[in-house]
Order: C-alpha cells, then sequence, then structure tokens
C-alpha cells in the first residue's frame, strides 16, 4: 500500500513538472524572475493569497522600489496573474456574481444586495485613503526599475503603436434595464451615485487632472455624450450653488460651440433679479453675429417697456454704421405711426399712414409741421429763407 502511494506521488510530480515546463514563456532582461519566484500562471490561489500582515507588495501599474522613498509596499493578500490564451478568447482575473431573487430592503445600502462592498475608515494619524483604485497602463513592457520579485511591475513604454487597434477602457459600468421607465416605475435607477456626509465640505465630486509628456493633453474630449445615451437633459443642475458653470484657462477656439440642429441654441427662463445675461469681460466687441439669418439678427418679441436702453461712455457713438452695402441701401426702418424721437421725447417725427405725410411734434404730442408724399410742407412757425441756421 505505502508502494502504490509512493509511486502515485512521484507521477503526479511529473505531471505538475510538464504543465509548468509547458506553459512556461521566454523570460527577458527587462522582466526577469528571481530563482525563487514563481510563474504567475502556476501559482496556486492559497499561495498567492497567503494570510500575511507583512507581505510585500508590487502592483502592477504602479510598483514601488524595494527601497524606494517611502519603503515598500505591503498587502495582507496579493493576486497576480497572467494570460493563458490567444485573441479570441475572454479571460478574467476575478469574478463575482450575485443572483438577487430575494427580497431587498429599501434602506441604507448596506441591507441591499451587493456582489462587491468596498469600505475604509481613516483616524486620527491615518494616512492618505483610497476606498477603490484602479490602474490601466496601455502599451507597457513589464519590469523595469519599478518592478522585483519577477512581478510586472510599473513597466516601461513600449514602442509607438505597438497596440494598434486594440481598445483601452480603464473603468466600465453597465446597467441593464428590462423593466420599465423610471418615470414610470417611480424607481432610482442610475448608473452611477455619488453621496457626500458629514459636517463639512469635501473638495469635489469629480476630479480629473492628466500628467502627460511635453504638450500632449490627456484626451480629447472630457466628458463624451454618444448619440441616443440621454433623452431629455444632458446635464441637469438643481444644486442651488451659487455659480452653475465657471470656465477658466486658455481656450484657443471658444468656450461654448453649439454644432447641433434644433429650434434655438440658448433658451432663457426663469426669474433673473438683474438679466438674463450679462457680458463683465474685455473683447473687441460683446456680440458679433457673423452667420446667414433668414429673417432677423435680432428679433424683439418681447414686452419690456424699451427694446434698447443705451447707457455708459461711449468715446465714438451709441449706434455706429459701418455697413459696406445695404439692400435697397436702407439702414433703418420704421413701422408707419411709429414714433422717432430726440432729447428724449420732445421733438418727434413720424409718417402718418393715413394722411400719407411725414409728421413732426413738440414736447408737448402737438403738431408743428408735415410733408405729404407729395412733397407740399406745412409750418406752425415762420421759414425763414436764405438765413443763417
Amino acid at each position: 500500500m505505502r508502494a502504490k502511494t509512493v509511486l502515485c506521488l512521484l507521477l503526479l510530480s511529473f505531471i505538475s513538472s510538464a504543465y509548468a515546463s509547458g506553459n512556461s514563456h521566454e523570460e527577458n532582461d527587462t522582466y526577469s524572475r528571481s530563482s525563487n519566484s514563481p510563474d504567475l500562471r502556476n501559482v496556486s490561489g492559497s499561495e498567492l493569497n497567503a494570510d500575511s500582515a507583512a507581505r510585500m507588495a508590487c502592483p502592477i501599474g504602479s510598483c514601488p522600489p524595494e527601497k524606494s522613498r517611502y519603503g515598500a509596499v505591503y498587502a495582507r493578500k496579493s493576486l497576480q496573474g497572467e494570460t493563458r490564451f490567444d485573441s479570441g478568447q475572454g479571460e478574467m482575473m476575478l469574478n463575482l456574481g450575485l443572483l438577487v431573487d430575494k427580497g431587498g430592503s429599501a434602506g441604507p445600502v448596506i441591507y441591499g444586495k451587493l456582489p462587491l462592498y468596498v469600505g475604509v475608515m481613516q483616524t486620527a494619524g491615518g494616512g492618505t485613503a483610497w476606498a477603490m483604485n484602479a490602474n490601466s497602463i496601455r502599451n507597457a513592457i513589464p519590469g523595469g526599475r519599478n518592478s522585483f520579485g519577477g512581478m510586472p511591475g510599473s513597466g516601461v513604454p513600449g514602442k509607438p503603436g505597438a497596440l494598434g487597434n486594440v481598445s483601452t477602457i480603464g473603468f466600465e459600468n453597465d446597467l441593464t434595464n428590462w423593466d420599465k421607465d423610471s418615470a414610470q416605475s417611480g424607481a432610482f435607477i442610475a448608473l452611477y451615485y455619488g453621496h457626500f456626509q458629514g459636517s463639512f465640505s469635501s473638495s469635489a465630486y469629480f476630479n480629473l487632472d492628466a500628467v502627460m509628456a511635453g504638450a500632449t493633453y490627456g484626451a480629447h474630449y472630457g466628458m463624451y455624450w454618444q448619440k441616443s445615451s440621454v433623452k431629455d437633459i444632458t446635464w441637469m443642475d438643481a444644486s442651488g450653488s451659487d455659480t452653475g458653470m465657471e470656465f477658466v484657462g486658455k481656450h484657443a477656439s471658444s468656450v461654448f460651440e453649439d454644432n447641433s440642429s434644433g429650434n434655438v441654441s440658448l433658451l432663457l427662463k426663469g426669474r433673473k433679479s438683474m438679466a438674463s445675461i450679462i457680458d463683465a469681460g474685455s473683447a473687441n466687441s460683446s456680440f458679433n453675429p457673423t452667420g446667414s439669418f433668414r429673417q432677423a439678427t435680432i428679433e424683439d418679441k418681447s414686452t419690456s417697456p424699451s427694446f434698447l436702453e443705451i447707457s455708459g461712455l461711449h468715446s465714438s457713438a451709441a449706434i455706429k454704421d459701418s455697413t459696406e452695402t445695404l439692400s435697397d441701401n436702407f439702414f433703418m426702418a420704421i413701422k408707419a405711426n411709429h414714433k422717432v424721437c430726440l432729447n428724449g421725447r420732445s421733438v418727434c417725427i413720424y409718417y402718418s399712414e393715413t394722411e400719407k405725410m411725414v409728421v413732426g411734434t413738440d414736447p408737448e404730442g402737438r403738431r408743428i409741421w408735415h410733408i405729404d408724399d407729395a412733397g407740399n410742407a406745412v409750418f406752425a412757425g415762420s421759414v425763414t429763407p436764405h438765413g443763417k441756421p
């Protein structure tokens, strides 16, 4: 019996050695394993998950040297692996799944159903903390200065363009709704949900930055909403903050650029205490239409007491006509019976549609002269010929 047991152990050892030999890959100077470092593809979960409070870790993509300024990084549990198959075969390092088929609670999220919960707590004297950190490196060569123990480590940059059109996604979160529209069901359904609590304000809900080489930028788009991704409102601000949006920095083209199609580019509603739009900037002009408009550059259908009120100090003119060509050479076309007044409403002129004449009035609104369509003129006062104005 003992002989059979020994024989079985020898056979298992031979099979294991052959499996390890068949799954090893060629090592290079940049990514070399130490003599006591195992091939990651052949290490059992129990070896990689040994519960140790002092296990030195070398995280992929962010591995500090063993003698770094802040010392080594330690992990209670460390799990690293390596892909086995070529393209066309999906692979996962860890798969967590939860079938929710029993009633949940409407209370705090911890009483709900979660396949994964990550919690972190800081106390006085504690260091910087992240509840979760994901790091994706595109086109890297494993190893490099920030690596030890035969681990891939932080890696070094590969040859630009080596990956071709293979995609890289830092984080993906999918939500499938096969139930009802949230407006009909009354349920709260969100792909992402952020929540602050406590006694003091924090810095920001989202803070994005980039550390790039030279003048390269981190991305082409800050946020990109694909077609049909949103129905009602792309951005909904119900915060009540002092300022809804503030833009700083230097923008070579424009702060806003509207290339969409629809009814209007900007629709202003709500009650404002001062004005719908205030321009307190510095530029050659505040409003500069250069497009092609079928009806009017400015169309006023409001009920305000005045369409245009001009104040302030203007060194040249309140209204200046610098047009080169005008259709039929009209600068201004005023409807009949509408008055044009000088010095407030002291002296006014208008065209009487019924009488077919231009009429002038005094500060009391009395008619003091008129000229009809035939050129006949009538003045309430005297006319002095050949006089000196």
